[in-house]
This record gives C-alpha cells, sequence and structure tokens, in this order.
C-alpha cells in the first residue's frame, strides 16, 4: 500500500489535471486524469488491484493496460516523493 506525500502541495488546474509542488525540491508536476484517478484513490486508501479495477471501469481500456498503466504512475509518484510506501 501506498500513501500521500502529506508534504505536497495541490491545486486543481484546467480539465482535470491538478498541479503538484514537491516543496523540499521545489519541482512541479502536472497531473493528467489518468495520474489524478491515480493520486486520489491512494489517497482513498483503495489498493493496487482496486485502483485497476477503477481504471477498467472509467476508461474501458483491458485490464493488462491498466495494470502497466497503473505501476507506470506509481514509479514516477515514488520516485519524485509524491507518494511514499506504507
Amino acid at each position: 500500500m501506498y500513501k500521500i506525500n502529506k508534504d505536497i502541495l495541490q491545486t486543481p488546474v484546467e480539465e482535470g489535471n491538478v498541479l503538484l509542488l514537491e516543496p523540499e525540491a521545489g519541482l512541479y508536476f502536472e497531473m493528467n486524469e489518468t495520474a489524478v484517478l491515480i493520486y486520489r484513490a491512494i489517497d482513498n486508501g483503495l489498493d493496487s488491484d482496486e485502483i485497476v479495477e477503477k481504471m477498467v471501469s472509467q476508461y474501458d481500456v483491458e485490464k493488462s493496460v491498466a495494470i502497466t498503466d497503473l505501476n507506470s504512475h506509481i514509479e514516477h509518484l515514488l520516485l519524485q516523493k509524491i507518494i511514499l510506501k506504507e
């Protein structure tokens, strides 16, 4: 399981995207709609399987595609310290 780094600042921007600021490094990140779905699902305590099901349902994609996308997003979010392992 993962949790959101509570030091991250966020603000919504156009078209459902969210802008994040990682204050320690002073880096900004803009998340697209899929990344926002993953970010919010993690914040709501969903596990990877639940997030994949949510992605399949919302975006009508194959489960294998959702798993690949989720793993890629999680890797990036961990690398940037936007999310943390519990």
